[in-house]
């Protein structure tokens, strides 16, 4: 019996150890496959063609700072990534989230040191700052229990602008990951758990109350040129998959996946103009 229980220590121990080496051996790739795309365009290796924002674009603030929300959102999940990869190596959920925070701040920071030696970018400190902020809210999760009810979440529709340039009916270099107009960035709130536990019975746990950003057209889908855009809040009702029945391993990692997705729902606008229901917002 012994023998047998020595066996199983030793098998146990080892596949910790494996799974713990996956885990660093991926953390560690991604940082080094992008210092070297990095490298390449900076060398002069023509790199895949991207859109390049002018200058004038970011002074202007026509996108009105949506951007800062991707660096948020990017910041938070990078972190939760690194911190579910760690924990498949029974890492404890606080050190795991040390170490998962301190990659997210490493890799989003040699990207921004990059920007900031190219004339087109340049370095950018609110970029720095959503960045942290984002990290920081995956850390508070693991020290403060009730910031957990708190998670950022994500919805896109391509806009016309960006269909009528894969169309080629008006100039530019419209891409998905700068169409901002499409891109809505929510704060989802699991208000169930912050109630008191009489109240609880009365708010389906199955529904968050999220809050979105999201801005107008700044580029014109009819002609292409770049127009200063007006902020878009959103209050609106959202469903945590998470707590959708069924809990075999396979699905349980479907619905941890489709948290960070907002649903399509109806919702109420906030903007300079007025306030309206939106029948059906992506």
């Amino acid at each position: 019996f012994s023998r047998t229980l020595g066996t199983q220590t030793m098998t146990n121990a080892y596949l910790r150890l494996r799974r713990t080496a996956m885990a660093t051996i991926i953390l560690l790739l991604a940082p080094i496959n992008f210092a070297a795309a990095q490298t390449k365009i900076t060398i002069g290796v023509p790199p895949v063609p991207e859109f390049v924002l002018p200058m004038i674009a970011v002074e202007n603030g026509y996108f009105r700072d949506q951007d800062k929300a991707g660096h948020f959102l990017g910041g938070y999940l990078l972190s939760e990534g690194g911190r579910e990869l760690l924990e498949s190596a029974c890492m404890s959920e606080k050190k795991a989230t040390l170490f998962a925070v301190a990659y997210a701040a490493a890799f989003q920071l040699q990207i921004e040191i990059w920007d900031g030696t190219q004339a087109k970018y340049g370095f950018s400190p609110p970029d720095m700052l959503f960045n942290t902020l984002g990290q920081g809210l995956s850390l508070s999760h693991a020290f403060i229990p009730a910031m957990r009810a708190v998670m950022p979440t994500f919805s896109y529709s391509e806009t016309q602008a960006l269909k009528n340039v894969s169309a080629g009916k008006i100039p530019g270099d419209l891409r998905a990951t700068v169409d901002y107009s499409g891109q809505t960035y929510w704060l989802s709130v699991d208000v169930d758990t912050l109630l008191p536990r009489r109240a609880r019975k009365v708010w389906p746990d199955l529904l968050r109350l999220s809050f979105g950003h999201t801005i107008s057209d700044w580029v014109d889908p009819n002609t292409g040129e770049f127009i200063r855009a007006q902020r878009r809040f959103l209050i609106t009702l959202d469903i945590d998959p998470l707590k959708l029945p069924g809990r075999a391993p396979w699905w349980v990692s479907v619905k941890k996946g489709l948290r960070h997705y907002h649903f399509p729902s109806p919702a109420i606008e906030f903007r300079n103009g007025g306030v309206k229901a939106v029948p059906w917002h992506r």
